[in-house]
């Protein structure tokens, strides 16, 4: 599937995106720039909200038994929306699968 142009996409901030299960790869850095933001030390954080992906080629966010996003809290925000991660922060842009739009309301709506 095509990624969406921003006059089909308007962010809701709902944090549907966040709630589904799937992995969130951590790019060289962020860790660092999430622990910050949480105010954590880098292992503390690692320790904590992340893990060794599966293709033990770096990191992954960890999931809630519930399948939702390790730093979503439970009014549905993301804990560390200011050092959000690249994949997080690129959705639905650069990545996007076939039930993207029934998960995202703001996909293919417009701006607001």
């Amino acid at each position: 599937m095509s990624a969406s142009s921003p006059q089909d996409f308007h962010c809701r901030q709902c944090g549907a995106c966040c709630r589904v299960p799937g992995r969130v790869h951590l790019l060289p850095g962020e860790e660092t720039a999430l622990a910050r933001c949480l105010g954590l030390d880098v292992l503390d954080f690692t320790a904590r909200f992340a893990a060794l992906a599966p293709d033990r080629r770096g990191l992954v966010l960890k999931d809630k038994p519930n399948g939702a996003c390790i730093l979503l809290d439970d009014a549905g925000r993301c804990t560390a929306h200011a050092a959000k991660p690249r994949q997080c922060r690129d959705f639905p842009f650069s990545w996007r699968n076939a039930d993207s739009a029934a998960v995202c309301p703001g996909l293919n709506q417009g701006q607001a």
